[in-house]
């Protein structure tokens, strides 16, 4: 079966960030239930999820590494990258900033918030991501959510408002958005629709005036501001979810489609060119600039790379080159990805899309695919990568193996930008930011090679 392509007005990029524990894979889940996507959901203590299917994050019953998922609906597809959320994987969240316009900052709701909310909501905010916060769990703690949504304004500004509320005892959420009556658990959705409504109309100047008049403001006038009003950071939505029990889970595709940017809409790319920044244009009609967000291998296809298109249009056929190497490819098959599952693409994908290439020849995070005819030498802007904070000698067990063994860590190396491999002989020494994340590099490598290995801390 092949996957429809879409262009870029129907096209919603959204990364899931967050502290390990706030259930943003369960929540991933939720959303491809919901969007018919897969009919039945997956669990993280039987290792089922969509996400995490790599061996290390079953055996861990955590995300390991960032996930490429997509959910289509009626005419649109959003395309969702999740994320582990242990800080020493920080890298992988870091990463796929660049491929997307719209981060949802899940929070668990029992534990509040924390440093790594505090960090990926600033991290979304300095990339000019448009954000929205969701407080998952809800169902857990329902005596704490009231402060927590006070605590929640208090730590990220006026600016944040709810778009929900839940009622029912947490068994339903109650929309503050279009509907200014109704009963909530806690608090007023009246007062909340006030404040949702006064915050966006600053957005746009006339509509404003319209409403400090006394006027009415027109539902899909007020809808379309709301999405520029995101788009600019000026609104931040939260909304209450239960991931486990689908609760607001339909409130949240819905926000994410007819609210969160497109790439057309949301923040405008930039892509080095000799010493400057220039901005890219969401334009399928312009010669093609993709971005590399995430190289890695699958167990069945081999290396891929993901990536995200920034102009123009990919398809099979289409010639592109890469900084410092002249050779002319093409691109072979495209594929989605769904987790484990790699469907095909039917035809094009167009800017603004996320897609996969097979067999990508040495592609590195990074960097940027070009039409030939563009002339330069064309790369994004570095990301600030946390440095390394441990070190661990590796040595093959059989000297035989040697040249084996660096091969795979390079590999490991090509996929992590924040995993540091050099060669120190007799041994290889791996370098990241704690325990953990160097333990994972060497599940990762012995799931993959099952080479006998030597490990001593540096």
């Amino acid at each position: 079966m092949k996957i429809a392509s879409f262009r870029p007005e129907s096209i919603r990029n959204v990364v899931l960030l967050g502290a390990g524990g706030a259930g943003k894979t369960t929540l991933a889940e939720a959303v491809l239930h919901r969007c018919g996507n897969i009919t039945r959901m997956g669990t993280i203590e039987a290792a089922t999820t969509t996400s995490d299917f790599e061996p290390e994050a079953r055996g861990h019953h955590h995300s390991v590494g960032s996930t490429l998922l997509y959910a289509t609906t009626g005419q649109r597809e959003i395309n969702l990258i999740d994320t582990p959320g242990h800080p020493e994987l920080l890298g992988a969240a870091l990463s796929a900033l660049p491929a997307v316009e719209t981060a949802v900052i899940v929070l668990n709701a029992a534990s509040g918030i924390d440093e790594p909310t505090r960090r990926y909501f600033a991290a979304a905010g300095e990339a000019g991501l448009a954000r929205l916060l969701v407080i998952n769990k809800m169902d857990r703690s329902p005596r704490d959510l009231p402060q927590l949504l006070a605590d929640v304004k208090a730590e990220f500004g006026a600016h944040v408002h709810a778009l929900d509320l839940p009622s029912q005892g947490g068994r339903d959420v109650i929309d503050c958005f279009e509907s200014d009556m109704g009963r909530a658990d806690f608090g007023s959705v009246e007062g909340i629709h006030r404040e949702v409504l006064e915050s966006t109309v600053e957005a746009d100047d006339a509509q404003l005036e319209r409403y400090l008049a006394g006027e009415k403001i027109d539902l899909a006038a007020l809808r379309r501001t709301f999405v520029k009003a995101m788009a600019a950071g000026l609104v931040v939505p939260v909304l209450f979810t239960s991931a486990e029990k689908g609760i607001g889970i339909g409130a949240l595709v819905h926000v994410l489609l007819e609210e969160a940017p497109s790439p057309l809409t949301g923040r405008t790319h930039q892509v080095k060119l000799r010493e400057g920044l220039v901005p890219i244009a969401c334009d399928p009609t312009r010669p093609l600039l993709a971005h590399v967000f995430k190289v890695t291998v699958d167990a069945k296809l081999g290396p891929l790379a993901m990536v995200r298109v920034l102009q123009g249009t990919l398809e099979r056929t289409t010639p592109w080159v890469v900084q410092g190497d002249p050779r002319v490819r093409t691109a072979g098959h495209l594929l989605k990805v769904e987790g484990r599952d790699h469907p095909e693409l039917e035809a094009q994908a167009f800017a603004g899309d996320l897609v996969a290439l097979a067999h990508p020849e040495g592609l590195r995070v990074g960097q940027v695919l070009q039409a030939p005819e563009l002339g330069g030498e064309y790369a994004v802007p570095a990301l600030p990568w946390p440095k390394a904070a441990m070190t661990f000698a590796v040595e093959a067990a059989s000297p035989g193996d040697d040249a084996k063994l660096g091969h795979a860590l390079e590999q490991l190396a090509e996929e992590d930008p924040t995993l540091g491999v050099a060669r120190h002989a007799p041994a290889w020494t791996m370098s990241g930011l704690g325990e953990l994340h160097l333990s994972l590099a060497l599940e990762r490598l012995k799931n993959r090679t099952h080479l006998a290995v030597k490990v001593k801390r540096h």
